[in-house]
């Protein structure tokens, strides 16, 4: 009877293998689908903020402002990179509001924004989108542009456009517009591809497949630009990067560049990687609210601790990188 049962037994639990693998995978494969076929929203994470929608050109945009509306220092706008929606700046909102009001937004085709139109997904594209939305919004300048990976490049093309409308510009470990060709040129081709799961993964991400698609396009754009002059900024960068140590070093090498193409200081975050104000929040405020500080607000006066921070278009001295690095007092 054993002999004739365990066979019977194996050929069962074959079947029920056979029948539940697939539709494991299945499952996972659409969960990962719906995980990231709009970037990180504001369901996988709390978002303090009151979100709004705007109609641009006949696509619905979500974005929220958050402050007092009698603050007269600079608006921050903040800018997502590539596959993130804006509730990425949950860990850092809240700090932020110490130090001016701050707009985030999805871009259309993330979140609960409408499906980006038809057309290139490129940097012109997107800051013209922007500009667009804080005028629908009434959202008035001056306005100082954080701006997270491919979101760097969005507020380089944007200042370049719009510069009357800038105070100041923070790269939150931005992707520098030179930086694959420093490292085709460094490193190689063989070196410098993206990994092999990149492009199967964006086949489920139909908005970030069309920005990384553009991103040749986009960074081209950005190198043709003719850099906004006399707007401080600040470039905060990675110290970690799991490509490996060799990408890091041309990554960091191009974080300088970005520094020196707008006289910047240029801080790295020896500990963390790509997401700097997810990381590391208390560090990210501190310094970017350091920076804004030192801005002239709108009616021309100075915000508070204005005196501890240097805000102006060139490299800091030693003082003022530790001056940046100091806590500062909340009131």
């Amino acid at each position: 009877m054993t002999d004739v049962t365990q066979p019977r037994r194996r050929r069962r639990w074959l079947r029920i293998v056979l029948v539940v693998v697939p539709l494991l995978l299945v499952g996972a494969v659409l969960s990962l689908h719906l995980l990231i076929r709009k970037g990180s929203c504001s369901a996988s994470v709390p978002f303090a903020a009151t979100l709004r929608d705007a109609d641009l050109d006949g696509v619905r945009m979500r974005w929220s402002l958050s402050g007092d509306p009698d603050d007269r220092r600079p608006t921050l706008v903040m800018i997502t990179g590539l596959g993130s929606g804006q509730s990425t700046w949950a860990p850092v909102l809240e700090g932020l509001l110490w130090h001016g009001r701050v707009f985030t937004y999805d871009r259309p085709g993330y979140c609960e924004s409408d499906a980006a139109p038809p057309g290139p997904r490129d940097v012109g594209t997107m800051a013209d989108e922007l500009h667009g939305l804080l005028a629908e919004t009434q959202v008035a300048p001056p306005y100082v542009l954080v701006g997270h990976s491919l979101g760097g490049l969005v507020a380089e093309a944007y200042a370049a456009r719009y510069p009357d409308q800038i105070a100041g510009l923070v790269f939150d470990d931005a992707r520098a517009s030179d930086f694959m060709l420093r490292c085709l040129d460094t490193l190689g081709e063989a070196r410098c591809a993206d990994p092999w799961w990149v492009a199967p993964l964006l086949t489920l991400a139909p908005i970030q497949s069309r920005e990384f698609a553009a991103l040749p396009d986009s960074e081209a754009q950005v190198r043709s630009l003719t850099p906004v002059s006399g707007v401080p900024a600040l470039v905060l960068s990675a110290g970690v990067l799991r490509l490996g140590d060799d990408v890091l070093a041309v990554w960091l090498d191009s974080q300088r560049g970005l520094a020196s193409r707008y006289g910047a200081e240029q801080i790295t975050f020896e500990g963390s990687s790509h997401f700097l104000h997810v990381q590391d929040p208390a560090r990210f405020v501190r310094l970017v609210g350091a920076f804004v500080d030192a801005l002239p607000a709108r009616d021309g006066a100075r915000a508070p601790h204005s005196d501890s921070a240097a805000g102006g278009g060139t490299a800091r001295p030693e003082r003022d990188r530790e001056l940046l690095e100091e806590p500062l007092d909340q009131p």
